[in-house]
């Protein structure tokens, strides 16, 4: 019986056999699939993971192939990719020709980098009528700093005639998105009676909303109508440090912004409280700015 468990009968050599040739091709099969099935067209999503990485030639090569055939948003990647010198050298003029590809596309970012660009003659010549367009439409799409820039255009007549109702509604629109600066302007415009009346109590609502967020002019407003007991009581748990001009005769200022990657997050600091007894706002700056993300 032992030795007649080790022979191999002619049906059970053919089908080891068999078995053995399976397996080769198998093998084969396998080892030629990424020849044979190459993997699917990469993404928007395989453009940003190169990104991340730091592999830019990778990112731009990806993104240039999605932005050629059309997809609004690998051209406004591009775009920010020629913008900020992302692996590559600046180049505004080309910035400028993506992000109007995709801004015709009806894309929300791209609308607004492109009407930044006009706003401040980057890779165009300046033109605020131009400026006001994309701004318009991109702040019909929702995007609420384009809503701020508006208010603060209708409010300088820049692009357009000066109309305070008008920069009001803009303003309004963004600040209740929570847009902190449109919350301080909205705030200081109360507070400074380009309404007609000054109304206290608007602007202590819109300014205390901005300086929640950590908005440091806001902050220094709200120390200010604390200590003068405007809107409020005075109070004694939050006092202004240091001496303080009225808002009104502070000079506007515009801000700058530059963005080093892709995406950028802003995370708002924390509120600054002092030492002692109850809540004291730090001095800081009170401005009345436009918008300045994607700027």
């Amino acid at each position: 019986m032992a030795l007649c468990a080790n022979i191999i009968f002619p049906a059970q050599k053919n089908t080891y056999m068999l078995s053995r040739l399976f397996q080769q091709v198998l093998a084969l099969v396998l080892l030629l699939a990424p020849a044979i099935c190459p993997a699917g067209p990469q993404s928007h999503e395989d453009a940003a993971t190169a990104f991340a990485r730091g592999e830019f030639n990778s990112a731009m090569a990806i993104w240039d192939s999605l932005a050629t055939a059309g997809d609004a948003p690998s051209q406004y990647h591009l775009g920010r990719m020629y913008h900020f010198g992302a692996g590559i050298p600046k180049d505004m003029p080309s910035a400028v020709h993506w992000y109007q590809k995709a801004a015709e596309q009806g894309h929300q970012e791209s609308q607004t980098a492109l009407a930044w660009r006009y706003y401040k003659g980057e890779g165009v010549t300046q033109d605020y009528k131009d400026a006001m367009h994309w701004f318009t439409r991109s702040a019909i799409n929702g995007n609420m700093h384009a809503e701020n820039q508006l208010g603060w255009m209708f409010l300088h007549g820049l692009g357009t005639s000066k109309n305070v109702d008008e920069a009001r509604k803009w303003f309004q629109d963004a600040a209740r998105h929570g847009h902190a600066e449109a919350q301080n302007n909205l705030g200081w415009m109360y507070l400074n009676g380009e309404f007609g009346v000054p109304d206290s109590m608007q602007a202590m609502h819109w300014i205390s909303l901005a300086a929640q967020q950590g908005h440091p002019g806001a902050q220094d407003n709200l120390g200010w109508m604390f200590a003068t007991g405007k809107g409020t009581e005075k109070t004694q748990q939050r006092q202004f440090t240091g001496t303080k001009t009225p808002p009104s005769t502070v000079t506007l200022q515009r801000s700058s912004n530059s963005a080093p990657s892709i995406t950028t997050v802003l995370m708002p600091p924390k509120i600054s409280k002092m030492p002692g007894s109850g809540s004291r706002w730090r001095r800081s700056r009170v401005l009345l700015k436009p918008s300045s993300i994607w700027a």
